[in-house]
């Protein structure tokens, strides 16, 4: 676990003890706080977010805990800490035992209290302080995790195109949550802000984003490694040798679409193609490749992709063609990016349906475009770029075509990311989530976190 609070953590303390001075004012007419803390505001309290729950225990004599639950790896994982505050008029001041001070105003509904801390609203509810209650919120967690894979396994015999089909589908929708995370983020980087326009927190080792990004990039890793082992490994009756290769190869593809990505996001990243049916990969095994090794194995993977499925909007000969010429410009070979890139007309989107992913076609619309014509182009100019100027140029064809999905990576290759977002140089990679650090001893945290 994390070794200091988070932001939102501390966010959701400030709310709880502004409950303090709320009641303090009930009980004087000219609205100023007494003294002293009284017991009303002592309780119990929780707010869960994404795979994070915290459980919150406030004293009347100025000190509390908090503990905060997080799920990974299947299992979940706890840290507690203590706090102390102080109440002066509207303000509240909380000191944690470890972290930052902070300090914020709330409103109090019945058992529910809410804090406004510029654009964002958290909200804390009051409970009986038992384990139970915990557990259950857990469960409730769990229950709602991410469709599991169908039920055949690597092995089983006799899987059906249908089945094939199923799991393909999958990948499909868990690329276009990852891909939405991962350009949510990369905002975040660029500009501070969410998709819509808020304020959002900082980038850190323990931001819920950075962590929920990494998680989605692996949860599409480990299916797409569990089609291609389910194929090498079952007998397939009734299926010709040429179709399961297609849906291998297709697996294979979409997961170098994904460490392609998290090479430019993260640096050195675990490189896994073997499939883990609970998600817990065996840390001592990982290999643990740099960009450039990482762009060479994923190179040699594509080149070696021959059969595809004819399925609409999914991954074509001409998508894999387009992204051997992505990996030949992040490895510096603009010569060979452009034979690659020129006259390639890739047609690859991920489609969003508003009814599924609400959230997602709210923010990017109806599709995410990956590989198409108008961003195969745009690398093309990229590998024959010969000034700054013509730089600055680029970037703002990018934008004028409305593309997202690649930029944060472009503006980092044509040396313009901390000009565009006003960064330090560190902050061109993202923070390791602590919570892997704290799991895999093989990882080391990105320089300036």
């Amino acid at each position: 676990m994390n070794k200091t609070i988070t932001s939102r953590l501390m966010a959701a303390l400030m709310l709880l003890v502004c409950m303090a001075w709320l009641t303090a004012c009930s009980d004087n007419d000219d609205g100023s706080p007494e003294g002293g803390v009284t017991n009303e505001m002592t309780g119990h309290w929780y707010y869960t977010d994404d795979n994070v729950i915290w459980s919150l225990t406030f004293k009347a004599d100025g000190t509390g805990t908090a503990t905060v639950n997080t799920y990974a790896y299947g299992g979940w994982a706890a840290e507690t800490t203590t706090l102390q505050y102080t109440i002066a008029d509207n303000l509240v001041t909380i000191k944690p035992a470890r972290g930052e001070v902070f300090v914020g105003v709330a409103g109090i509904v019945g058992n529910s209290l809410s804090l406004t801390d510029g654009d964002v609203v958290f909200m804390l509810t009051r409970y009986d302080g038992s384990e139970s209650k915990i557990n259950e919120l857990k469960a409730e967690y769990e229950d709602n995790l991410i469709d599991p894979l169908p039920s055949v396994s690597p092995g089983n015999e006799n899987m059906s195109q249908g089945e094939l089909d199923n799991i393909v589908n999958l990948l499909y929708r868990d690329l276009g949550g990852y891909e939405y995370k991962q350009l949510l983020l990369e905002k975040i980087r660029l500009t501070g802000k969410d998709f819509q326009g808020n304020r959002a927190n900082p980038i850190t080792p323990n931001s819920n984003i950075v962590y929920d990004t990494w998680t989605a990039a692996f949860t599409v890793i480990n299916k797409a490694n569990f089609l291609a082992a389910a194929i090498e490994k079952s007998d397939n009756t009734g299926l010709d040798e040429q179709t399961l290769r297609a849906y291998a190869d297709e697996a294979r593809a979409i997961r170098c679409i994904v460490y392609l990505n998290i090479a430019q996001l993260w640096g050195n990243v675990p490189y896994i193609t073997t499939y883990d049916k609970d998600n817990t990969f065996d840390a001592t095994q990982m290999q643990i490749l740099s960009p450039q090794d990482l762009y060479a194995e994923l190179d040699n993977t594509l080149r070696n992709i021959d059969m595809l499925t004819d399925r609409e909007h999914g991954v074509t000969k001409e998508t894999v063609k387009a992204m051997l010429g992505e990996i030949a410009l992040c490895r510096g070979n603009r010569e060979e990016a452009a034979q690659l890139l020129s006259g390639c007309q890739p047609d690859f989107s991920i489609v969003v349906s508003e009814q599924d992913s609400p959230e997602i076609y709210q923010a990017l619309g109806d599709r995410i475009p990956n590989y198409t014509p108008e961003k195969t182009n745009l690398l093309l100019q990229e590998a024959m770029l010969g000034s700054n100027a013509d730089a600055h140029t680029l970037a703002e064809a990018w934008r004028a075509n409305g593309l997202s999905w690649g930029y944060w990576s472009m503006l980092k290759r044509i040396g313009l990311a901390q000009e565009t977002a006003g960064c330090e140089e560190h902050e061109l990679l993202m923070p390791l989530p602590q919570i892997e650090l704290e799991v895999n001893a093989a990882l080391k945290q990105n320089p300036g976190y």
